[in-house]
C-alpha cells in the first residue's frame, strides 16, 4: 500500500456549496448551526468535516447594471459592477424612469482586506428570481431600454455569510504518519485527469488540486500548470510573477509558503538567452506575469497574455506532441548538445519530449531574431521546491 497523499498536501479545504448574499454597507451577523464529525484513514492522519448552516439566509439570482470603465492593467475599455455614488444614483434613476425598480448597495472590501479597505464602491440591481432564465429574461428587457447588463447570482456576493459551507481539514501528525506529503502531475504535465482518480491510482489517502491548470485549447495545453510547478526537485511549469507557492520539504515534514520567482537561462558557449516558459505553448502564457507579455507582465488570474518573442523548453514529462507553428526547435541529448530543426512542421508532425536524458526547446521569434539559432538549454534555478517519495509498506 502507498501511503503518499497524491496531488498536493491539504491542511484546509472550504468548499461552500452556496457562498454569500447580497453586500450591505455592512455584515450582517447570523446565527448558525455547525456539525462535525471525524474519520481516521490511517495512524496520524484524521479528515475532519462539517457542515456550517445559516437558516436564514436565501439566494436568489439577480440582473446587475453594469459601468463603463478602464482597465487598470491594460488600459482598454471595460464594464464594471461598481462605480461611484453619483454613477449608481443616476443610474437607478434612469431605470426608474424607464420602469424599472432598481436597487442600490454598498460593496465592502472584505474584512481580511488589509489594503485597500471600507467602501469599494456602489452596485445597482434590478430583481430577485428564482431561476436564472427568469433573470436572464429580465436582463433582456434592461439591457433593450439601453443599459449594459449581466446576470449574477447573490450567492457569489462576499459580505453575507453561505447558507450551507462544507468544511473539510486533513490533520496530518508527521510523528505518526508513515508516509509523505507530496505534490505530484502522475507523470506528465500535459494530461488532464481529476484529482480523485489519480488520487485512486496513486492510493492516496488524501488529495486536493494543487494549483490552477489550462483548461481550454485556445489557452494553451489543456492539463499543464498555469503557474509554478516542481516535482520530485524538478522544474516542470515556471512561475507566473512573484505568487505564494506551497513548498514541501523532507516528504511534507517541512512545510511553508513563500512568494517564488523562477529563472531559467539557455547557454551557448558565452551567450546566454532567457527561456520564458516550461512545457508551455510559445506565445501563450496563461495568468501571464512574464517580462514582456501582452497586454501585461504582471500577474492576471485566467487571463491569458501573449509573447511575441519566446524561448520554451520542454521537459520529459511534457507527454503531448510538441507544438508546431514559425520558429526553431533544437532537440538537446543528455549532456546538453544537440542539433537545430525548425518548429514549423504540419500539424501532428512536432513530435515528443526524448527519453530521459534528452530535452527540447522551441522558440517563438520575432523577425529581428529568426535568424539566431537555438541553443542548449540549463537550468539554473533555486531547488526552492523538494518533494520526497512516497514510501511503501
Amino acid at each position: 500500500m502507498r501511503a503518499g497523499i497524491g496531488v498536493a498536501a491539504v491542511l484546509a479545504a472550504v468548499v461552500p456549496s452556496l457562498m454569500p448574499t447580497t453586500a450591505k454597507a455592512e455584515p450582517a451577523i447570523r446565527a448558525s448551526t455547525t456539525q462535525w464529525s471525524t474519520e481516521t484513514l490511517a495512524p496520524g492522519v484524521q479528515v475532519r468535516t462539517g457542515t456550517i448552516r445559516h437558516a436564514d439566509v436565501t439566494h436568489t439570482w439577480t440582473v446587475a447594471v453594469q459601468s463603463p470603465g478602464i482597465s487598470r492593467l491594460t488600459g482598454a475599455t471595460t464594464w464594471s459592477d461598481v462605480n461611484t455614488r453619483n454613477w449608481a444614483d443616476t443610474t437607478a434613476q434612469k431605470l426608474r424612469d424607464a420602469g424599472f425598480q432598481p436597487r442600490v448597495e454598498s460593496v465592502r472590501w472584505p474584512d481580511y482586506s488589509d489594503t485597500p479597505h471600507g467602501v469599494m464602491g456602489l452596485r445597482v440591481r434590478v430583481g430577485s428570481f428564482s431561476t436564472q432564465a427568469a433573470a436572464q429574461s429580465a436582463a433582456a428587457a434592461i439591457t433593450s431600454a439601453g443599459f449594459h447588463t449581466s446576470v449574477a447570482w447573490t450567492g457569489y456576493d462576499i459580505q453575507q455569510p453561505a447558507d450551507r459551507e462544507n468544511v473539510h481539514v486533513a490533520v496530518i501528525d508527521p510523528r505518526v504518519f508513515n508516509g509523505t506529503v507530496e505534490g505530484t502531475h502522475d507523470g506528465n504535465v500535459a494530461q488532464r485527469k481529476t484529482t480523485s482518480s489519480v488520487a485512486a491510482r496513486l492510493n492516496s489517502l488524501v488529495a486536493v488540486n494543487g494549483g490552477f491548470f489550462v483548461t481550454s485549447d485556445a489557452d494553451g495545453v489543456q492539463g499543464t500548470m498555469s503557474g509554478l510547478g516542481a516535482y520530485d526537485g524538478r522544474l516542470e511549469s515556471m512561475a507566473a510573477g512573484s505568487r505564494a507557492a506551497l513548498i514541501l520539504g523532507d516528504g511534507g515534514r517541512h512545510i511553508r509558503v513563500a512568494d517564488l520567482t523562477t529563472t531559467v537561462t539557455a547557454r551557448a558557449g558565452n551567450a546566454t538567452y532567457r527561456i520564458q516558459g516550461i512545457n508551455r505553448v510559445p506565445g501563450l502564457v496563461r495568468d501571464c506575469g512574464r517580462p514582456g507579455a501582452s497586454p501585461s507582465d504582471l500577474p492576471w488570474q485566467d487571463v491569458t497574455c501573449r509573447l511575441t518573442d519566446d524561448l520554451v523548453q520542454f521537459t520529459t514529462e511534457f507527454g503531448a506532441d510538441l507544438p508546431t507553428g514559425p520558429g526553431l526547435q533544437a532537440v538537446l541529448d543528455a549532456s546538453g548538445r544537440g542539433g537545430l530543426g525548425r518548429c514549423a512542421r504540419r500539424a501532428g508532425t512536432g513530435g515528443r519530449a526524448r527519453p530521459a536524458g534528452h530535452r527540447r526547446c522551441c522558440r517563438l521569434a520575432d523577425r529581428e531574431r529568426r535568424a539566431r539559432q537555438s541553443h542548449p538549454c540549463r537550468r539554473d534555478h533555486p531547488r526552492h521546491q523538494r518533494s520526497a517519495r512516497r514510501t511503501r509498506r
